[in-house]
């Protein structure tokens, strides 16, 4: 009985230095999966404390993962569930959740302002980029914001340029030039509709 104890400790012992190790390498489930198993042994509080803390960290992987998913009503659910664990760690939970709002708003920005570039509302859909970018700062809501004010001026510009008003189609579209590089297109459309504007402005003498 007394080897028996021995060698119980011996393993408990173990499992709870691979635990911890596992656990220092963001393995979670694996660490959590050893602590119990020490726990099964013999429990304290050092043991709990170390099997809340496992279940936590994966409670809050697992919130990150669905974040990943767009899936953020569940991830949200899945921050209350770890609050619950730890209230103590109410500040961390309270910034995960502020972020992912944040996250939340920029994608509903994003798909009213792809609607509206989609139905060619190009100020529209300007408007709401510009909106999505002061949630979050992406390359990807750049380019999508001087994408749409390109498109915003060469509309402009068209116009006058149907209605004969070189002048003032050529100061359009090379507004809507300034945005060839940040949207990433190819300036070929907007310099040929410059050319075709010039065209219409009469020389001075």
């Amino acid at each position: 009985d007394m080897i028996f104890r021995l060698d119980s400790g011996d393993k408990r012992k173990n499992l709870i230095a691979s635990g911890d190790a596992l656990f220092a390498q963001g393995k979670y489930a694996e660490a959590l999966a050893k602590f119990l198993e020490a726990q099964a042994i013999l429990g304290d509080q050092a043991l709990t404390a170390k099997v809340l803390d496992s279940q936590f960290e994966l409670l809050l992987a697992e919130a990150e993962r669905l974040k990943g998913l767009k899936q953020y009503d569940a991830a949200i659910k899945t921050l209350e569930l770890a609050r619950a664990k730890k209230p103590s760690e109410a500040a961390r939970i309270d910034a995960m959740e502020a972020g992912m709002k944040m996250v939340m708003e920029y994608d509903v920005l994003m798909a009213e302002g792809d609607k509206a570039f989609a139905a060619a509302d190009f100020a529209k859909a300007r408007d709401a980029y510009n909106k999505a970018s002061k949630k979050l700062d992406t390359d990807e809501i750049k380019k999508k914001v001087a994408l749409a004010n390109y498109q915003v001026y060469l509309k402009s510009g068209k116009e006058s340029l149907a209605a004969k008003q070189g002048d003032v189609a050529r100061a359009y579209f090379l507004q809507a030039k300034k945005y060839v590089d940040p949207a990433g297109i190819k300036p070929d459309e907007v310099d040929n509709l410059i050319r075709q504007a010039e065209a219409l402005v009469p020389l001075t003498p």
